[in-house]
């Protein structure tokens, strides 16, 4: 099977897919935990972005975005038995996750950097990126706006940025 060849899950596969996961035997997990499952599921099977359900920095949105690692972590193990994929490595569940905390992280480096060198540098570092077509003529040298923008796109973060 092509992996283009996976047609999102229907409420059903999903409710299966819950129900094999979070059997009797296992200890309870909180509704907002999974309905991070049900969500991460849904929007990998999808294609589409992550909701944000929560409000940041409380209990629910930690529970619920735990329960999306679970979630992403299910829904590569489908792709990977509906894939006939047994004998190939799969890359984490959390790569998303990954990417996105050094995406973050690259762009606190190039802001702390832009802020410590001189003018001069400064205008060398344009100068060299506008030859090897990286930035055009706005000269924005960090693309933070793009960095941002790409991590909204995906669920990583929200609104403008800061």
């Amino acid at each position: 099977m092509n992996m283009h060849d996976l047609k999102p899950l229907n409420r059903i596969e999903i409710a299966d897919i819950i129900a094999t996961a979070f059997p009797a035997t296992r200890p309870a997990r909180s509704q907002a935990y999974r309905l991070g499952v049900e969500k991460a599921l849904e929007s990998a099977s999808a294609g589409g972005v992550l909701p944000e359900m929560y409000e940041g920095g409380t209990v629910a949105y930690d529970a619920y975005h735990a329960g999306v690692v679970e979630g992403r972590a299910l829904w590569a193990r489908h792709i990977a038995t509906k894939a006939a994929l047994p004998h190939r490595p799969l890359a984490p569940a959390n790569v998303p996750d990954l990417l996105a905390a050094e995406l973050i992280h690259s762009g606190e480096v190039i802001t702390t950097l832009l802020n410590h060198i001189t003018a001069v540098q400064l205008a060398d570092v344009r100068h060299k990126l506008q030859q090897a077509g990286l930035i055009g003529k706005s000269n924005v040298v960090g693309r933070g706006p793009e960095r941002h923008g790409v991590l909204v796109a995906t669920g990583f973060a929200i609104g403008q940025q800061a």
